[in-house]
């Protein structure tokens, strides 16, 4: 059974394979002879080849100024399984008549492209009409290629169109580009984030006297509507009691001198992106949380002890954001993005309940990696 998956599985990607290896774009250079499938008959008729071809609209990936865009991008190919040539006519103006066609297909590609750079929807069943009718009438004038004279006038002909049209797409193409791209030409609807990083927490104040600074992980989770954000977060950490702290009412609620404690840190922060790029983010943020130590005895089933308290916060969080992937339809795009993220922020708690009321101020920074994706319309 599992030889027989194995077996599917490879002729499955084998055919895949295949039928991708025997598409070709004019982008590939000229005709050869290698780009049919030579066939042996006896030519009565005025056709002696053949060339397969289509045209259709695709998604595509293009770099620009460090952007990864996923746009509609129009394609023109042949397929050298269905094309193919007499044997007996395997020639240099038979080559050339083909040459023509293809030129032909590439000149309407350029035509549907310019459309879609332009804001249009290309309706690639009516291009193509227009090409094959364009096609029977160069066949129809060369006499299937035997016209040499003619060959060489439509050749020159389709060659002064396709270099006009590509002067047009490489216009509005930029143009597309340039507006796709163009930060200012959308706004943020909705968008997400998670990241994890780790970083670094130091105790002022009183706290300093009970609780070792130390490292820890955060975990972060981020909706946002426009520039308004709200990011939810755990800061995992780890301290130690460098004091005994003494709880008011229940000795067996001590923490005492040198027990490891662990760091909780739960969070909701509200943030305003006052600069937000497709390089850039700064964001600055207030919000609340909740503060614990705690100390877990060995004994088992025994629960944790320690001081939590809920505590106000402030800080800013900068991203840089090194790789970004824009897919652009008509009314919005998509953006996605791997961001490098610093944090920092300060938080005030105050422990009541324990002798003395401990409290003062931890200042954290936290660098980390995230994943964004956003949604932009078009203004």
């Amino acid at each position: 059974m599992k030889k027989s998956l194995v077996l599917l599985a490879f002729s499955f990607y084998f055919l895949v394979g295949s039928a991708q290896e025997s598409l070709r774009n004019w982008q590939r250079g000229a005709l050869t002879w290698n780009d049919f499938q030579t066939v042996v008959r006896d030519s009565v008729g005025e056709e002696h080849s053949f060339l397969e071809f289509s045209l259709d609209v695709v998604m595509a990936n293009e770099e620009r100024n460090g952007v990864t865009l996923l746009t509609e991008s129009a394609v023109a190919r042949i397929d050298r399984q269905k094309s193919w040539v007499d044997s007996a006519w395997r020639t240099p103006l038979e080559l050339q008549y083909n040459q023509v066609i293809f030129d032909l297909v590439e000149l309407y590609r350029r035509y549907m492209q310019s459309e879609i750079d332009t804001g249009g929807t290309p309706d690639v069943g009516e291009y193509m009409a227009m090409l094959v009718a364009d096609v029977d009438q160069f066949c129809h004038d060369s006499r299937f290629g035997a016209d040499s004279a003619t060959v060489e006038s439509w050749d020159d002909f389709v060659h002064d169109l396709m270099a006009a049209a590509a002067a047009d797409v490489a216009a509005s193409h930029a143009e597309a580009v340039q507006a796709m791209t163009a930060h200012e030409n959308y706004k943020t609807t909705e968008s997400f984030a998670m990241g994890l990083g780790g970083g670094m927490q130091v105790v002022t104040g009183d706290l300093r006297r009970y609780f070792r600074s130390g490292g820890g992980v955060l975990f972060e989770y981020e909706m946002g509507y426009g520039r308004n954000l709200l990011d939810f977060g755990l800061y995992l950490g780890g301290s130690r009691c460098l004091d005994t702290l003494r709880y008011e009412n229940d000795i067996e609620k001590n923490l005492w001198k040198n027990d490891p404690l662990t760091v909780l840190d739960l969070k909701i922060d509200y943030g305003f992106a006052v600069l937000d790029s497709y390089r850039f983010r700064l964001t600055p943020c207030v919000g609340v949380g909740l503060l614990g130590y705690y100390y877990t005895p060995d004994e088992p089933d025994a629960s944790s002890i320690g001081p939590s308290s809920f505590c106000m916060r402030t800080g800013v969080d900068f991203r840089y954001h090194f790789s970004s992937d824009l897919a652009v339809y008509r009314d919005y795009c998509e953006l996605t993005q791997l961001t490098l993220f610093a944090k920092a922020y300060a938080e005030y708690a105050r422990f009541r309940g324990h002798k003395d009321t401990p409290g003062g101020w931890t200042f954290n920074l936290v660098i980390g990696i995230a994943f964004h994706e956003t949604t932009r319309v078009r203004i």
